[in-house]
């Protein structure tokens, strides 16, 4: 563990620092953060309604967000970057939030009774793996958001444990403030254990998730523009992506719309909709634990959203990890086979439609772990009842 917490402060973090500053200017080199977050921050400041002026890379999230990179925002960049250096610093604190979060969850006695036995030994190997993901330097170089994405995840988590609806429903809030593909997960949460006092608890969930884009909401009603502005953005670089990007995609909707070369959001629409059909099914039919619910809606922003590439990862890891932690006693030589698979796909980066194709073994892998802990549990039951 302290072996990678130093190569991910000088490799990925220093190490990428000096590439971005070697490599910055240079033709074909594109970074998010001067390529799409300063210019937004800029914009913002001169006219705010030009905040999603379509640019060679255009600003996509929620406007709120532009107050998060107005923290870099005046942290001189000239001459050695040190807005890019900060960001880069604040990112490997909130990694190392995330894994201090992990060992939290673990500790706690609602997941104990969910984990196989001598789990724990397995944590800091695993977040170990996690700070030496390939992604880390990524996301350090291009000042991205998916490790605070991953923070606020993992406090919905362990809040959901600690059965604490509204601040769990708060942090789904604030993970999908800074990453659109982290709303997908809350129709998985919605309707959980809600037949009594269904109007009530509908209400104040979606009251609580609603209270981190408050800010957003008042900006979309100041600014008029900016709600279709959003929408052009978001579905004129979906399509964008869609033409460009075509290794290290796990979507089922950018697969179909590349094989099939059609438009991409009428695909992504259905696909959605059917993996929450899928979901839904699952839910029923099965009786899923804490953890279960927030893979499965992993494996719908996985297979659903249209660009879910490999440095995305690293907001749905940390699920990830707490779900192997809970499900390895179910692992035969097939699902260890798909997980290496898996790290091929992300960590080679690999061309489609490897990546989907792993990705989608591994979902039809957890449905079948998932109907077979039912049948265990029900002959289990079964047992008690007999010998009683």
């Amino acid at each position: 563990m302290i072996f990678s917490i130093l190569f991910n402060i000088v490799v990925y973090l220093i190490g990428g620092y000096i590439s971005v500053s070697i490599s910055y200017g240079q033709p074909g080199v594109v970074i998010d953060f001067y390529s799409a977050f300063m210019p937004a921050v800029q914009r913002y400041l001169a006219n705010p309604t030009t905040l999603y002026e379509l640019t060679s890379l255009p600003f996509r999230s929620f406007p709120s967000l532009v107050f998060y990179f107005m923290l870099f925002y005046f942290i001189p960049s000239f001459p050695f970057h040190l807005d890019l250096l900060a960001s880069a610093i604040f990112i490997f604190a909130m990694n190392l939030i995330c894994c201090f979060l992990v060992i939290k969850i673990t500790s706690l006695e609602q997941f104990k009774a969910m984990q196989f036995p001598n789990a724990s030994k397995y944590v800091p190997i695993l977040l170990g793996a996690y700070l030496l993901m390939p992604g880390q330097g990524v996301e350090y170089g291009l000042g991205q958001v998916n490790v605070i994405t991953n923070t606020f995840l993992l406090l919905a988590v362990y809040f959901a444990l600690k059965k604490d609806e509204r601040f769990t429903f708060f942090f789904l809030g604030c993970a999908g403030m800074f990453k659109i593909t982290a709303l997908l997960l809350l129709p998985i949460f919605l309707f959980e254990n809600i037949r009594k006092s269904f109007v009530k608890k509908l209400v104040n969930r979606l009251v609580f998730f609603g209270i981190p884009f408050i800010p957003s909401i008042a900006m979309f009603l100041i600014y008029r523009n900016y709600i279709p502005a959003f929408i052009k953005v978001n579905m004129t670089l979906t399509n964008t992506f869609n033409e460009t990007f075509i290794s290290g995609n796990t979507s089922i909707a950018k697969f179909i719309a590349t094989v099939f070369n059609v438009n991409v959001i009428p695909v992504l629409i259905v696909t959605v909709i059917v993996m929450y059909a899928i979901s839904w099914y699952i839910l029923i039919k099965f009786r899923l634990n804490i953890i279960e619910r927030f893979m499965l809606g992993v494996f719908v922003m996985m297979l659903a959203f249209s660009d879910f590439y490999g440095v995305h990862l690293l907001f749905i890891l940390g699920i990830t990890i707490l779900w192997f932690l809970t499900r390895v006693q179910f692992f035969g030589w097939k699902y260890k086979l798909v997980f290496l698979a898996i790290a091929v796909s992300y960590f080679g980066w690999t061309l489609d439609p490897l990546s989907v194709i792993v990705v989608s073994a591994f979902f039809a892998c957890f449905v079948i772990n998932v109907s077979k802990q039912q049948a265990i549990t029900r002959e289990d039951h079964a047992r008690e009842i007999i010998t009683s």
